[in-house]
């Protein structure tokens, strides 16, 4: 079989199995302008629409041309790629375009005109039956080749196979166990953007359905999903599934009916959740730390200086203590979701932060995912009313998330529509963060990125935030802390072997952590004994 066959008959499949509204879900976004030929091809050939099953992933049999089924097929498919030499495989480990790139998406994001021209001269007629594929207009010498759309067709490839190849794995789990679970993925269609599938149902099952598609993939590709797909699958969310809209609270978008998680009322609740949002900030925080401790220090210090008088910094003690404890570990994602069904409605928001603070690139807060992934990408619109306090925690996370990415623009522009409601915010320093970010979009013009005066703008707009936004009482500080530290007490930690849980979180900040301050404050002691241990079954 010729590699042009291959791939009339793969998108055949993912079009037909894998794409319930083409338009929003299948047609990338850059085909209509490089490739107008191929994006008026299949828009023709199969653009369909199924409202009810729009961004859903199929609870079906899956089956290629009736011979190949389910699980078999993204083995069917991987051997493909490695007949063709798209993929090969060297000590267990797979690599693109017998080049020494291992695969992932950043490297397929990255793929150079060194590889693409290489890959061009060890397989002439596989690269013309690539190029063929997507142009309507035929080649018959690999000297006609365009590089750079060329380059364009094999992420296009890639793209298609990373949906086909998750699709397949999560509706086949799916459907294999008969489980009362929807698989939705909200993201875009922008060829280097990540495929995030969240699940909704059942808390045991979506655990079930997760653990499965981590051992499967693994078998099949060596690797995490994250790692080779920049592919997460999320078991919970601030928002659940109904069958219908009989509840008075049931609000629809796209045919999909869902609720919310309970409002934040009081003021100690607000506080908890941006306990939340400072937690992600000094995640990023430690993520320059691992890289260049010299700039870590010098924000460091800007923090201190800049809310030295202010009370908000107890609440970063409190989030930075919390992380000493609870460290964050993706491994456990699926374990915590159990635990679930046992959380009070009263503590539900609090709890799903937890389980996503050990997620992989997710939003820790209420106001952050329903701002960003419910309104702005689910139902582009704002369906679901926010307070400022969440608009709030949405704008600190997004600034923070800019900080580990700083080269992924969408986080600007989401920072930049945070402003519309939280417009006392000092917008010049926005500008100027926009500006320094332009230049930090392209591997190719790193060195023009300004990185240093890119962080500490991030942290100067985070602090101006706190400053206009977050103006609290010293009583409603101590009772934002005292709820969020009593809740802490239900959080499991886990081990290798075990699960425990915090007896004395409560009093840690009094107590101590052991660890430096990255706020400078008093601190002294050990991270607290566990109260019991529960043996993991």
């Amino acid at each position: 079989m010729s590699l042009n066959l291959f791939l009339h008959k793969f998108m055949e499949y993912v079009f037909e199995n894998c794409c319930n509204c083409t338009e929003k879900e299948c047609i990338i976004s850059i085909t209509e302008k490089y490739l107008p030929e191929y994006f008026n091809l299949i828009k023709m050939k199969y653009m369909k629409k199924n409202l009810k099953m729009c961004s859903q992933i199929n609870n079906k049999e899956y089956n290629l041309e009736n011979s190949i089924k389910g699980f078999d097929i993204p083995v069917y498919l991987i051997e493909e790629l490695k007949n063709f030499s798209l993929l090969n495989i060297k000590n267990n480990k797979f690599y693109l375009l017998n080049s020494s790139s291992k695969l992932n998406w950043k490297n397929i994001k990255g793929i150079s005109i060194k590889m693409a021209e290489n890959y061009i001269s060890k397989n002439p007629k596989n690269a013309i039956d690539i190029y063929n594929y997507f142009n309507i207009s035929k080649i018959e010498s690999k000297n006609q080749i365009k590089i750079n759309i060329f380059i364009i067709h094999l992420k296009i490839i890639f793209w298609y196979i990373r949906k086909g190849i998750v699709d397949t794995i999560v509706g086949t789990i799916i459907n294999k166990n008969n489980y009362s679970v929807n698989a939705l993925s909200v993201g875009s269609t922008n060829l280097e953007s990540d495929y995030d599938i969240t699940l909704y149902g059942n808390y045991d099952e979506t655990y079930k359905v997760i653990n499965s598609f981590k051992n499967i993939f693994k078998e099949i590709l060596q690797n995490k999903s994250s790692y080779i797909f920049d592919t997460n699958l999320y078991g919970v969310s601030f928002i659940k599934k109904e069958e219908d809209n009989k509840n008075k609270n049931t609000l629809t978008c796209n045919n999909f009916n869902f609720t919310t998680t309970k409002d934040l009322i009081s003021i100690e609740q607000k506080i908890t959740q941006h306990i939340w949002a400072i937690i992600k900030f000094t995640n990023s925080l430690n993520f320059i730390k691992e890289s260049n401790e010299l700039l870590y220090e010098m924000l460091s210090d800007v923090i201190v200086n800049e809310l030295r008088d202010s009370n908000v910094s107890e609440l970063l003690q409190l989030g930075e203590d919390f992380i000493n404890v609870f460290e964050s570990n993706t491994s456990n994602y699926d374990k915590i979701i159990r635990y679930l069904i046992n959380i009070d409605d009263s503590e539900i928001n609090n709890f799903i932060s937890f389980i996503n603070y050990n997620g992989q690139e997710t939003y820790f807060t209420r106001g952050a995912f329903i701002d960003i992934v419910v309104n702005n990408q689910m139902c582009k619109n704002e369906i679901v009313k926010l307070s400022d306090d969440e608009i709030l925690d949405s704008f600190i996370e997004n600034v923070s998330d800019l900080m580990v990415h700083y080269n992924k623009s969408k986080y600007v522009e989401r920072i930049k529509k945070s402003t519309e409601r939280l417009n006392n915010l000092n917008i010049q320093n926005i500008k100027k963060l926009e500006k320094i970010q332009q230049n930090c979009k392209s591997i190719d013009v790193l060195e023009e990125c300004e990185i240093f005066k890119f962080y500490k703008l991030c942290v100067l707009i985070i602090i101006d935030a706190f400053k206009k936004y977050m103006v609290l009482s010293d009583d409603e500080i101590n009772k934002g802390i005292k709820l969020f530290k009593t809740m802490s007490e239900k959080l499991p930690i886990f081990t290798d072997k075990s699960i425990s849980k915090s007896s004395s979180f409560y009093n840690l900040s009094k107590s101590g952590s052991g660890s430096s301050s990255l706020y400078n404050l008093s601190k002294s002691g050990s991270v607290p004994s566990s109260l019991y241990n529960l043996s993991e079954k």
